[in-house]
């Protein structure tokens, strides 16, 4: 059953029933105990404008990736391997006179296609067979052509055209990648000095003067959004943090720093009713309509009506998952006895569950004996170590505990 199931509106609530909802429900608008921390963080983009790369170094970087930005044509092939020339030839004829196929002749040879796929290859590749592959039609199979393997056919399954990256089109890319790296660098050589600059008696707001860090004031708890705390190692720092902790210089993994400090902590607190006067009145509506939908699932289990759209499952086991058969109506169904009708609250639909029948399981089904044997398997383990467990235990007691006066004394000659 939906929302629209329902016959009855749901009334907008007055003043009064959103503060009697805010209070009984006052632990989900109370923020949680909060940090009040200074930070001060330098990240790549920050110092970005003060890296200069000239076209040189671009050039240079372009170079020696040219294999990457220049992608020759290429083919995706498969390749026969046969004894001599002339069964290659014969087999080709009939595969061109239709008599057969490559897949049939691969799978004579007990071969599967993945072990004859060779995969995408460049013209210089191929040796003696590149003229012809590369002029091959798609799916078309040629040759023999001599291979250090022996006389070979070829199919082609794929073509690859060139692929060619001007300078000037990867000019951005470039420059990006080497700015960034340029800005990682010297970030890390800031880093130093910054660590010795609080070491001496900097604060946070003094590195925003000397070193142009970014400082701001965060209300930190686990469920913050705030950007910063996208970083897991700030997230770690700053969750770790205690009242009188040193800051110091901790790494970010874009390449980038950042120093915290602990200011105060803020108990947990409501957050005042009118900040949040949307939420709870949109949080009332969804109570009512799950309320109103369970009372109308009852009077429709009393009274006999139909109601809503209904599903029937058969011969649903404990562990039939699904995404009707959920987990809360799977246990809820195993619980039931024949004809009993149950209703359960899933989102904001009300569900009613009627058991139809009980099959009785098949103690000799090859899953139940995979079952059972698992089971005796792990009771195994378990007895094994508990008996271990027990009997070490037994020896320990029994034997008691004594001290080698004269080992011990010859541990401590060694410390002097």
């Amino acid at each position: 059953l939906t929302a629209d199931d329902l016959t009855q509106t749901i009334a907008d609530p007055d003043l009064a029933a959103l503060e009697t909802y805010y209070k009984d429900n006052i632990a989900t608008y109370t923020l949680p105990e909060r940090k009040q921390i200074t930070y001060a963080i330098l990240t790549p983009d920050m110092v970005l404008d003060q890296v200069d790369l000239p076209d040189d170094a671009l050039r240079a970087a372009y170079d020696a990736r040219r294999d990457e930005f220049n992608q020759p044509e290429r083919r995706l092939v498969e390749r026969l391997v046969f004894l001599d020339a002339d069964q290659a030839r014969a087999t080709l004829a009939e595969i061109d006179a239709g008599t057969t196929d490559f897949e049939t002749v691969v799978a004579d040879r007990g071969l599967a296609l993945a072990d004859i796929d060779i995969g995408d290859v460049t013209m210089s590749e191929l040796g003696e067979a590149s003229a012809g592959v590369f002029a091959a039609n798609l799916d078309q199979v040629v040759g023999p052509f001599d291979t250090d393997l022996g006389p070979a056919l070829f199919r082609v399954n794929g073509i690859l055209v060139a692929d060619v990256v001007t300078f000037d089109e990867a000019r951005d890319q470039l420059f990006d990648e080497l700015a960034t790296e340029s800005a990682r660098r010297m970030i890390d050589a800031k880093s130093t000095e910054i660590d010795d600059a609080m070491a001496a008696g900097a604060t946070l707001e003094d590195l925003e003067k000397e070193f142009g860090m970014r400082v701001d004031v965060l209300m930190y708890h686990d469920g913050t959004d705030a950007e910063v705390a996208g970083y897991p190692n700030f997230r770690a720092v700053a969750s770790a943090v205690q009242d009188g902790d040193f800051p110091t210089v901790e790494p970010l993994n874009d390449g980038g720093i950042f120093s915290v400090r602990l200011d105060g902590i803020e108990p947990p607190a409501p957050m005042p009713l009118d900040e949040v006067m949307d939420q709870v009145s949109a949080d009332w509506r969804t109570a009512q309509t799950r309320a109103a939908l369970e009372a109308f699932a009852n009077d429709a289990i009393a009274s006999g009506a139909v109601a809503g759209s209904s599903t029937s499952l058969r011969d649903l086991k404990r562990t039939d998952v699904g995404a009707v058969a959920t987990a809360e109506i799977l246990a809820a169904a195993f619980k039931q006895s024949v004809g009993d009708k149950t209703v359960l609250m899933q989102n904001d639909n009300a569900v009613i569950v009627q058991l139809d029948a009980i099959n009785k399981g098949d103690r000799d089904s090859d899953d139940t004996k995979a079952l059972r044997a698992n089971i005796e398997k792990q009771f195994g383990a378990s007895l094994a170590d508990d008996l271990f467990n027990v009997f070490a235990t037994q020896i320990q007691q029994s034997a008691g505990i004594s001290l080698n006066q004269q080992a011990i004394n010859a541990v401590h000659a060694n410390f002097q």
